[in-house]
């Protein structure tokens, strides 16, 4: 009997944890916090969170990751040959501008 093929699919709640405690890590986040210090902007209380000013469409973000990154369609390689594949492709890219 042949085994069935599932498609993994990582939960919206998982992806958006990692996009935050990523967010959480980053150069822009602290250089947020750098500039504008660690107190509301607004009524001087203790910061409690960092607000983006352009909204963030967490929904577009978590699909793009979804169909680009975590797909099925990859395939296991070791490091040099991962690294050729990449220069012959951007060769490809190149004769093509």
């Amino acid at each position: 009997m042949a085994r069935r093929r599932l498609k993994p699919v990582t939960p919206k709640k998982v992806i958006k944890s990692a996009l935050y405690r990523m967010w959480l890590r980053s150069r822009e986040r602290t250089m947020v916090l750098r500039t504008y210090g660690k107190e509301c902007l607004d009524c001087g209380a203790p910061m409690e969170c960092v607000h983006h000013i352009k909204p963030v469409d967490m929904d577009r973000i978590i699909d793009v990751i979804r169909e680009e990154l975590l797909t099925t369609e990859a395939m296991p390689l070791c490091t040099q040959c991962h690294k050729e594949i990449h220069a012959r492709l951007n060769v490809v890219e190149e004769m093509r501008e």
